[in-house]
């Protein structure tokens, strides 16, 4: 039995549909995102749906549509461990105090931003 417990995308073309397909994933512990143009708000609320309560590292780089609404979401990943946010450019310094002191409240204490 293979459990998918990894997935690195770079420059891919993910969207929320294709999200959908994390259903039922069980294992996923880590994810990182680098330069998915059309990865979107609406992706990261489906993927933490499906699979929030198992990933422990998610990264997230050079995407270019995910807002900070989308970034709240990740509140609900419970065993996060690390959380890496680079070249986000829908948030701003304001934005990025603000969602810190709301992921550090509902994150993990040990989790690493």
């Amino acid at each position: 039995q293979m459990f998918l417990t990894h997935v690195h995308a770079d420059d891919a073309c993910v969207t929320a549909r294709g999200f959908h397909h994390f259903e039922g994933v069980s294992k996923l512990h880590n994810i990182e995102f680098s330069g998915c143009k059309n990865l979107e708000d609406e992706a990261i609320d489906v993927l933490v749906q499906n699979c929030g309560p198992t990933l422990r590292s998610i990264e997230l780089s050079d995407c270019r549509h995910i807002t900070p609404a989308g970034l709240r979401h990740l509140g609900k990943c419970k065993s996060l461990t690390q959380l890496v946010l680079t070249d986000l450019p829908h948030l701003t310094f304001v934005d990025w105090e603000v969602l810190m002191e709301d992921l550090k409240k509902k994150l993990p204490k040990e989790c690493k931003i």
